[in-house]
């Protein structure tokens, strides 16, 4: 089930509050505008008409740990959406941002309600600049904007690309529990972090070397200087190539 609203405070908050009347896993979010739209580490994320910003309510019934797949899942779904709606070279960088020619076009967020040490909810948020003008967004970004209108010249059609993306997560989703080794395969062969120098900054510390994988829990594996491999759960990363 979608279900459209003209403005709502985020996405995230309208699906979760249907998740705890028991509103059933599939059950779709869609906004034509957010007004207090949210990124991770509870970042505003700029949310004006024109793009496509919906939320997802999953029970996958998994562990803490193998949730986070859900994340790696649709980013490579909402690549090879925008891939095929627009023919971009949509890639992923890690953990959750969906770029092109450098520039962010998309983003994830997943939040997820614990009870007694068990996922009870998942929700699964995206936020996708398609048609809107990404001049009025902050000029201070870690990564720069562009939108999916702004890479083409021309407007695309968010309903398809929406229903293309939830298609191909669809059919994916499973593989969380059946074939979670393809998930990561897919996921690295969208990537544009592996195979380059990265820092990563978390509150205490950062991290710099070469990205060189992800493990099975979807954290990045990153060689030092020194030879040593470090695991980065979290935190804001840079590519040399954009930093």
């Amino acid at each position: 089930m979608v279900e459209h609203h003209d403005r709502v405070s985020s996405t995230q908050d309208v699906a979760k509050l249907k998740a705890r009347d028991g509103a059933p896993e599939g059950t779709v979010v869609v906004a034509e505008i957010q007004e207090s739209g949210r990124g991770r580490l509870a970042r505003h994320w700029l949310s004006p008409s024109g793009g496509l910003w919906f939320s997802i309510v999953l029970r996958p019934g998994l562990s803490i740990e193998r949730v986070q797949g859900i994340v790696l899942l649709s980013a490579v779904s909402l690549a090879r959406a925008i891939r095929g709606r627009t023919g971009l070279d949509a890639g992923i960088k890690w953990p959750n941002d969906i770029l092109i020619g450098w520039k962010k076009a998309a983003g994830l967020l997943l939040e997820t309600q614990i009870q007694d040490g068990r996922p009870v909810f998942v929700i699964l948020g995206a936020g996708v600049n398609v048609n809107n003008d990404t001049a009025m967004f902050p000029p201070d970004l870690l990564v720069p904007p562009t939108s999916l209108k702004e890479e083409t010249g021309r407007d695309i059609d968010m309903e398809s690309l929406l229903n293309a993306f939830l298609t191909d997560f669809a059919a994916s989703y499973n593989l969380l529990k059946t074939d979670f080794d393809r998930i990561l395969e897919d996921w690295r062969h969208l990537s544009v972090t592996l195979d380059m120098q990265v820092k990563v900054t978390q509150m205490d510390k950062v991290i710099a070397g070469r990205a060189v994988d992800i493990d099975d829990t979807g954290a990045l594996l990153v060689r030092l200087p020194n030879g040593n491999v470090f695991t980065v759960h979290a935190g804001d990363l840079t590519i040399e190539h954009i930093s």
